[in-house]
This record gives structure tokens, C-alpha cells and sequence, in this order.
């Protein structure tokens, strides 16, 4: 069943806020013939982004990911999203610590604040010396902050119940927030330095907030895991709208948030395909 037709105030402008791994595409090893319905849907993401740039006074795409910025721009650059006419394109990368505007150029890059690194040099200690966890892990090409990757496709439920135990013992939530996928584990700093000053980060929140901020739009939002809660709640009480895409794992919950029936990249485009310009 299509989901309700969204309308956008003609001159008002859309910002969609879209996360890329296990949204937009798939992670890690697929079957052809998976990877192939992806390319499809991923060439029809293309066009309705070029039709909405088209009829809209301005479109903001904006990949707000875990993932790091290079890894982004391996999804974007084949895709020519950067290059669509009207459409304003940022990769905010590492759950919203760097932000980067394909118009504007750098646009912030937040530190962690306060005992960060020595906690994660210590977890990272620990993780090392974990029977189930050694050797079964990688850490992903960030430029600030830590991201474990599994070895294999996907971490086992042990595996995740080993990181989650270290969190528990090893990291205060005063100073790393945690969050735990079959394809990552990420600890982000709790506090950044902002102007000078110690301020709360809260994830992929601190990102969205301060960039409805910048004009007005009907402002959306699309992910699949826990870590884009905090995205979806900025989005929810800008007035927008939060989906997630039908794969998101059925534990997660937020009040108006809705779900899709299509996964991946088909989910991401039913939104799309819905919006009008009014």
C-alpha cells in the first residue's frame, strides 16, 4: 500500500536526510541478482531526484551516515548525484562529526571533547585482547572517531554480546555513546568541542538540528538501525516526516516514525515517488 502522498509548499524547498548502508544500498556480501536489483533502484533514485530538483525551489540531499566520507563518495560518484541540476548535495560523515557540501566545501568538523581517546584507547585494549572478538574484527577509515567492522560479512550474536559487555564495563555513557550492528560497532564521543566549548553531540542530531536550521523545507528523514533515532526525532519535531525502510530490524520503534514496505533503495524511493510540490 502506497504510503500518504507528501506535499511541500511550492518555494519552500525539500531536505531529505538519508542514511546509505542497509538504507540506501545493501552491506557486504550479496547475490547477483541482488546487486543487479539494486542497480536498477538505484538508477530510478537518480531520476526522482532530478524530477523533484526539477519542480522544487531547491532540493537538499543530504547522506547523514556512520559511514566514513570516502566511503560516501564511493556510493555518490557513480551515480553523478553531485552533479544534478538545482540539487544541493552534503556528505555528513561519522554519525555528523564532518560535514561536507559539494557547493560550500567543508562546513564543520567537530572534536571530541573531554577523556574520548582515553577511553577508546583503553576499549580498544580490551576489545584486542577478547578470545571471541580477536582477529575477528577491522577498524573502519575514520578521520576521528572509532568504528569496528566485522572480518567476516556480518558480526555474530556473540560477537555483539562481547562489545556490548566492554561497553558496559569499559565506557562511561558520560563520555562515548555506543552502538551496536551485525556490520558495525560504533563509539562516538558524548561531548565535542564547539567554538571553544564542550557541548553535547548526541549523534546524528546535532547534524540535522543545525542544518533545518540554515532554510526553510519540508524536511525528511529515511534509515534503518538505531542510530538514526536521534536524526528521525530532529526531523519529527521540525514537523517533517521519519520512515524506516522495511529491512530495519522490527525492534525499533519511534512514535511517528512509519515504515516502509520496499527495503533498501526500493523503500527510499517510495518516499520519494510521493513527494509533490504544492
Amino acid at each position: 500500500m502506497p504510503i500518504p502522498e507528501i506535499v511541500s509548499p511550492r518555494g519552500q524547498g525539500v531536505r531529505l536526510f538519508l542514511d546509505l548502508n542497509e538504507t540506501l544500498v545493501h552491506t557486504g556480501e550479496v547475490a547477483p541478482g541482488v546487486r543487479l536489483q539494486e542497480t536498477r533502484e538505484l538508477n530510478r533514485f537518480v531520476s526522482l531526484c532530478e524530477r523533484i530538483s526539477a519542480s522544487t525551489a531547491r532540493f537538499h540531499l543530504i547522506f547523514l551516515t556512520g559511514n566514513s566520507f570516502e566511503y560516501s563518495r564511493r556510493i555518490e560518484e557513480p551515480l553523478g548525484l553531485k552533479n544534478i541540476s538545482g540539487m544541493s548535495l552534503a556528505i555528513v560523515s561519522e554519525n555528523g562529526l564532518i560535514a561536507r557540501s559539494f557547493e560550500r566545501g567543508d562546513l564543520w568538523r567537530l572534536e571530541p571533547a573531554g577523556d574520548y581517546w582515553a577511553a577508546v584507547e583503553k576499549y580498544m585494549g580490551a576489545v584486542a585482547r577478547n578470545e571471541v572478538l580477536r582477529s575477528n574484527y577491522y577498524t573502519q577509515g575514520n578521520e576521528i572517531r572509532l568504528t569496528f567492522k566485522p572480518v567476516a560479512n556480518t558480526f555474530t550474536t556473540q560477537q555483539i554480546e562481547a562489545f556490548r559487555h566492554m561497553s558496559r564495563n569499559e565506557l562511561s555513557p558520560d563520555v562515548c555513546l555506543t552502538y551496536f550492528h551485525r556490520y558495525y560497532v560504533d563509539i562516538d564521543p558524548a561531548y565535542v568541542m564547539i567554538n571553544g566549548e564542550k557541548s553535547g553531540f548526541g549523534g546524528k542530531r546535532f547534524a540535522a538540528a543545525r542544518l533545518i536550521q540554515e532554510s526553510e523545507a519540508l524536511n525528511l528523514a529515511i534509515g534503518d538501525s538505531a542510530s538514526d533515532i536521534p536524526m528521525f526525532q530532529t526531523v519529527l519535531d521540525s514537523g517533517g516526516h521519519a520512515y524506516w525502510v522495511g529491512n530495519a530490524d522490527r525492534s525499533l520503534a519511534l512514535e511517528g516514525a512509519k515504515r516502509l514496505s520496499g527495503e533498501y533503495t526500493a523503500g527510499v524511493n517510495q518516499v520519494l515517488e510521493r513527494i509533490r510540490i504544492g
